[in-house]
């Protein structure tokens, strides 16, 4: 399949990427080199044609790389995916997005480019703006509960704290990320909600970096 890059469907490349990424066989040299191959050949195109969730995926099997994945890691490819999402993000779906900037956040030199930086601010802002948003509808509709229920269910604890982290990782400011964490505090912890371990662990992150 790497050799046939061009004949895979966007989708396709992605998937085939995501499929090697989240399984033991990634780090075999082969699978790395698929990884890299696509991510190359994806961000070369601008990712053009690429969905929401395929540049989400790919993304994220990047990220799984780590340091040694050559071009992967490198300013290029981390400029070019935050610059895409950036002028795409009204397209992306807020799982989408928290998982772009995840794994943005996880690459070197990610906290030295501009473009992830207004990535990640955009993202906190907007995110930021949808829990005043909630606040203001439970303030003035008597089905509040329901709407809460809906909305946590629409953004989920793990989107919030993928983004909280994420912006943490990049040095964005504390004075938001406070912010976002008394409202993750108020609308996820203060309903009783039960947090999954990766949840517990980035909230203990969070609430470390803020310490």
């Amino acid at each position: 399949a790497r050799g046939r890059l061009c004949e895979l469907s966007p989708q396709s490349l992605a998937n085939v990427a995501w499929a090697l990424a989240a399984t033991d066989v990634w780090t075999a040299p082969e699978a790395r080199g698929f990884i890299v191959a696509a991510a190359v050949h994806a961000a070369q195109a601008d990712f053009r044609n690429f969905e929401p969730q395929t540049i989400a995926n790919l993304c994220w099997a990047t990220r799984r790389l780590g340091c040694t994945g050559g071009v992967v890691g490198s300013r290029w490819f981390v400029r070019v995916a935050a610059r895409v999402v950036l002028e795409r993000v009204e397209e992306f779906a807020w799982k989408d997005k928290s998982s772009v900037i995840i794994a943005l956040a996880g690459m070197p030199h990610s906290a030295q480019e501009d473009t992830v930086l207004a990535l990640a601010g955009c993202l906190l802002s907007a995110l930021l703006y949808e829990f005043g948003e909630l606040r203001a509808s439970i303030a003035t509709d008597d089905g509040g509960n329901l709407l809460h229920e809906a909305w946590v269910l629409k953004l989920s604890a793990q989107v919030a704290l993928n983004i909280a982290v994420a912006c943490g990782r990049l040095g964005c400011s504390r004075r938001l990320l406070w912010q976002l964490r008394n409202e993750i505090a108020t609308v996820f912890l203060g309903s009783g909600l039960c947090l999954s371990r990766q949840d517990r662990r980035q909230w203990a992150e969070l609430q470390q970096r803020l310490a």
